[in-house]
């Protein structure tokens, strides 16, 4: 049976308000969530906020803070923090470590048990939260299925918010400022009611856009957050309005006939847009190198015969004037150069002074080395033998201390040898003068017992 309305919902609420009284309620059940709590038959308030009603009927007080507290049919963002055979241990958020048995997935048994590596990043759902117990997850629907629970893409990045924020972003309406960069970008996103989001996108510049435009709305009023994403849009409308002013209406048009998906992401419309306005660049860079190879002179056959024709018409003369002008000259330098290369060969030879005087240097060279050598090998030996010296008067040390302490053993054992003996006297002394002192006591007390005996006898 649904439940009717508290006059408190969507009104602030503090510790100790009751919100509802039981008694007046007959046949209707109620499921509250944090911040409620049972007292008799009254449902009374835990901590600050705004008290929250969902139908048919569910109750809980929203408040912004950073500690989540779990509370049975939450969904949240957890990260794997250790494996055991029976479950694993997810961070949450809470006062605690939650439990997720391994068979808590779709078609789980024992053969085909998952395997999360440490920090694996989680979308559950918490199947039960008792205080003073660690929480149970899950990641099934209550119809058994995985529906969207599951391991989240290792591309994306997890950001971290507070609890109000999270809820706010689940509520209906919709968080103005995702709804509006929704419309504009293209990204996928998982919201944990335990203040943690999850974004991913084709560029990671999409992503921290989105995580900071939500991160950033937290602190701001309706109308400010509406202010903000106005701003926001308006700048990624500029950015891309810079890009596709510099490319023509014919480019823009290639470049979105060629990618395949009808509603294509911003990224993906940028990356085609670039690849496109890259390949008109080359195209014209190619006719440019077109048009100066045609610029170009070219070489024929025609230029060489009329070459040929111009030194037959000159005819013997030129031959003459070839022969007494250019062939000296050419002759000439040629001596030259060869004179050179052989300069420089007789150059590069050296004399026999030279080779003595370095063969000189090297038997020197090799004479000081063999000095350095015999007089490192003498002093080696030198420290050889006073270490030698030294370990033997250590030796003698060690031998005179032996002697000492088995001197000093020998008079102990004397000592206890007198001392045993001094006692065993004086423990006989003890004991003949103890027997004395009995003997005595007895002949006292016997003389004692004779005297009563007579005493009596005399009465």
């Amino acid at each position: 049976m649904e439940a009717k309305p508290s006059n408190l919902v969507d009104q602030l609420v503090v510790p100790g308000d009751v919100i509802l009284d039981l008694s007046n309620m007959a046949n209707q059940t109620l499921k509250l969530s944090g911040g409620l709590r049972q007292d008799g038959d009254s449902i009374c308030v835990m901590k600050a906020g705004k008290l929250r009603f969902m139908k048919p009927n569910k109750y809980w007080v929203e408040s912004s803070q950073k500690r989540y507290v779990p509370s049975a049919g939450d969904n949240v963002l957890g990260v794997v923090v250790d494996t055991k055979p029976e479950n694993f241990l997810v961070d949450i958020k809470g006062p605690a470590l939650a439990f997720l048995p391994v068979l808590s997935f779709e078609g789980g048994t024992r053969r085909n048990i998952p395997k999360f590596e440490v920090g694996t990043l989680l979308y559950v759902s918490v199947v039960s939260a008792n205080p003073g117990m660690n929480p149970e997850l899950s990641c099934m629907d209550v119809n058994g299925k995985a529906a969207e629970y599951g391991v989240l893409k290792e591309e994306g990045y997890m950001f971290e918010s507070s609890t109000g924020l999270a809820r706010s972003l689940l509520s209906s309406p919709p968080h103005p400022v995702l709804e509006g960069l929704g419309k504009k970008l293209s990204f996928e996103i998982a919201v944990g009611i335990n203040g943690r989001f999850w974004v991913n996108a084709l560029q990671s510049s999409t992503v921290i856009l989105v995580g900071n435009a939500i991160q950033k709305s937290e602190s701001l009023s309706l109308v400010q957050q509406k202010i903000y994403l106005e701003k926001l849009l308006k700048s990624i409308h500029l950015y891309l309005s810079t890009i596709f002013s510099r490319l023509t209406k014919e480019e823009i048009d290639e470049a979105f006939r060629r990618v395949p998906d009808e509603s294509p992401s911003v990224s993906t419309t940028q990356t085609a847009v670039a690849n496109q306005a890259t390949a008109c660049i080359n195209h014209k860079h190619r006719l440019n190198l077109c048009n100066r190879h045609q610029l170009l002179p070219r070489f024929h056959w025609s230029h060489a015969l009329l070459a040929v024709g111009v030194v037959a018409i000159s005819g013997a003369g030129t031959a003459v004037v070839f022969k007494n002008a250019v062939v000296p000259r050419l002759k000439s330098w040629i001596r030259k150069v060869v004179n050179e290369d052989a300069a420089n060969k007789t150059d590069k030879k050296p004399t026999l002074a030279e080779e003595a005087a370095a063969a000189a240097a090297a038997k020197a060279a090799a004479a000081a080395a063999a000095s350095d050598v015999a007089r490192a090998s003498q002093e080696m030996l030198a420290s050889k033998t006073e270490e030698k010296k030294f370990y033997g008067e250590l030796l003698s040390q060690l031998d005179v201390q032996v002697q000492e302490m088995k001197s000093m053993s020998n008079s102990i054992r004397k000592l206890e040898g007198q001392s045993n003996i001094q006692a065993r006297e004086v423990q006989g002394r003890l004991l003949i003068q103890m027997a004395g002192q009995t003997t005595t006591h007895v002949q006292v007390i016997t003389t004692v017992k004779i005297q009563i005996t007579h005493l009596c006898i005399m009465f």
